[in-house]
């Protein structure tokens, strides 16, 4: 039986498609659609014409970085109260400060493991009650 429509929608925003696709089959395990953006301007498009419940957003990325599109992303109407989680491979506790005060909700390591996504996403997943 197919949950689909009350899957939640999760955009990947990462510049390295290895990164998006891990990610994607990661979230796929949760029974978690997820689409792929490859830059800032690209997630920020997708954003515009779809509504997604959370964002996963490389911090590190050429031209529109993460911070940049999660701070455009709280002040859209449309995108101001979507779980943003940013991921990066320099998760030191300057970066998690740095994330939080950009707006974040969440930040995760890379490399991204089952595990920590699904810490990440938990409160998006109670929510939903996949979590468990």
């Amino acid at each position: 039986m197919s949950h689909e429509s009350n899957s939640l929608q999760v955009l990947v925003i990462d510049d390295n498609a290895v990164n998006r696709e891990v990610a994607v089959e990661l979230l796929a395990t949760h029974d978690i659609v997820a689409d792929e953006a490859v830059e800032g301007m690209d997630g920020l498009a997708k954003l515009a014409r779809k509504r997604y419940d959370a964002v996963l957003l490389d911090i590190s990325m050429p031209g529109l970085d993460g911070k940049a599109v999660c701070t455009i992303m709280r002040k859209d109407p449309l995108t101001r109260s979507t779980f943003i989680v940013a991921y990066t491979a320099h998760a030191f506790s300057r970066e998690y400060d740095e994330a939080a005060a950009a707006g974040f909700d969440a930040v995760l390591a890379k490399p991204i493991s089952f595990e920590s996504l699904t810490r990440a996403l938990e409160p998006m997943l109670l929510a939903q009650g996949c979590a468990g």
